[in-house]
């Protein structure tokens, strides 16, 4: 009951924006119980330019084949259980006393959203994508072996030689 009303209340408020529909699209697919882990890099306008993060998280998952298909250029996005790369070059949660673990940022801000096979295990480093292997994604989201996979840029930080 309290979803629904949420739902009807954001509504309301967003008519009053340019592109309502467009926000409350969004707004319903990042809502759905379904969640897939990714690897997304944002940049975000602030005062001195533009700063960028790169988190993993899970998200939605009509919410990303919204976004994939280019179906949804505004509203925002849930980030859960985010988890980031720490400079001792191990994955660290981002939730602790003071934060959640839960973010959220504008659809607009978004570079770049990867899928990836397994959630990223906090504590651990390069190791645990060296042997990891898939948990049985769905066929249309199956990730090419890794031997064929190129390396993405920014999703490890930059190994010293």
């Amino acid at each position: 009951m309290r979803k629904p009303l949420l739902l009807l209340v954001f509504s309301l408020l967003l008519s009053a924006c340019e592109q309502p529909e467009a926000e409350v699209k969004a707004l319903v697919a990042d809502s759905a119980e379904q969640r897939i882990w990714a690897f997304i890099h944002f940049n975000v306008p602030s005062e001195s330019g533009m700063d960028s993060y790169y988190y993993y998280g899970r998200i939605a998952q009509p919410l990303y084949r919204l976004i994939k298909n280019n179906r949804a250029q505004r509203g925002f996005i849930t980030l859960e259980e985010v988890r980031y790369w720490g400079n001792d070059d191990k994955i660290h949660a981002y939730a602790d006393r003071e934060n959640t673990g839960e973010m959220v940022f504008r659809i607009e801000d978004i570079k770049q959203i990867e899928l990836i096979a397994n959630p990223p295990q906090v504590g651990l480093g390069y190791e645990q994508y060296r042997e990891a292997k898939p948990q049985t994604p769905s066929p249309s989201e199956a990730a090419p072996p890794a031997s064929e996979a190129p390396a993405a840029p920014g999703r490890f930080p930059a190994k010293a030689s």
